[in-house]
């Protein structure tokens, strides 16, 4: 039996009852970002895929290199920060729509 918790959220909104604010339920998933209590789903963005031609082509030029050349390690800082910059946009993708759904709602239930 799976175990199902629920956390209740609420921000800026203390003196207002609870009954008097929309609560909204939000359930993760794989191929919408987030579906709302309310039938919204929140599309996931594939960053990923955005960026997989210009990581290819570094990766494979890091592959050409010899591991004792320097130019290897420019190449490779090039791959770390292509990376970094997806994991970054996935990141911010996260806050704007957390932020986006509390502005929206004032309570929010989330599954764990």
């Amino acid at each position: 039996m799976m175990k199902t918790e629920f956390r209740i959220l609420k921000e800026g909104k203390d003196n207002v009852k609870d009954n008097e604010i929309g609560l909204n339920l939000v359930d993760a998933g794989i191929v919408s970002f987030a579906t709302l209590s309310n039938g919204e789903k929140v599309e996931n963005p594939r960053f990923f895929k955005i960026d997989q031609n210009v990581l290819a082509k570094a990766q494979r030029k890091l592959e050409k290199q010899t591991k004792d050349n320097p130019e290897r390690q420019k190449i490779k800082k090039v791959v770390s920060r292509i990376h970094e910059r997806i994991s970054n946009k996935r990141y911010n993708f996260c806050l704007q729509e957390a932020r986006r759904i509390v502005d929206k709602f004032g309570l929010i239930g989330i599954e764990d």
